[in-house]
Order: C-alpha cells, then sequence, then structure tokens
C-alpha cells in the first residue's frame, strides 16, 4: 500500500465537513469576536462605499437569490409548495 495515502499519525482522519477541530476552532473564533463586541464595527465596514459599489451588491444578492431558487428546483425540493402542518390546538384527535 502506497504511503500516500496513510493519514498522519495522530490526526483525525475526518477531514471536509466533518473536520471537528476545525469546526471547534471556528466557533472559538466566532464566539471571541461577538464578544468583544467588533459585529457593529465588522457591519459598518462592511457597508458600500458609493452607490455604484451598492448597486453591485445588490445584483450579486439577487443572482445569489436566483440560483438558489433554481438549485432548490433542481433537486426536487418543493418545501414552500408543501402544507404546512396544522397547530397542535386545530388538529383533530
Amino acid at each position: 500500500m502506497s504511503n500516500k495515502f496513510k493519514q498522519p499519525i495522530g490526526k483525525d482522519p475526518v477531514q471536509g465537513e466533518g473536520d471537528y477541530e476545525a469546526a471547534r476552532r471556528f466557533d472559538k473564533a466566532e464566539e471571541a469576536f461577538v464578544r468583544a463586541g467588533r459585529v457593529d464595527e465588522a457591519a459598518r465596514r462592511a457597508k458600500p462605499v458609493d452607490s455604484k459599489e451598492a448597486a453591485e451588491l445588490e445584483r450579486a444578492e439577487e443572482l445569489g437569490r436566483k440560483r438558489g431558487k433554481s438549485e432548490k428546483a433542481q433537486a426536487g425540493n418543493n418545501a414552500s409548495r408543501r402544507q404546512k402542518p396544522e397547530p397542535a390546538s386545530k388538529a383533530k384527535p
């Protein structure tokens, strides 16, 4: 068996979305960011600097919404058409 496929010693072989150590580091960093009170400052810095940039961001957001809708349709996910369950107070026994 080739050595290039072996996992490094001491490393968890789970990677990608299952990289639990990376998820813990991210969660810790995110919590520190929020606790430090830097969210409002970051939001202000993220604002568009002019109307041209604002329009560009709006177009990108619209494109993302359209892409998301088309991907759901391709996957056969018609969640918006599904009937919502009745509240427990109206449900028949």
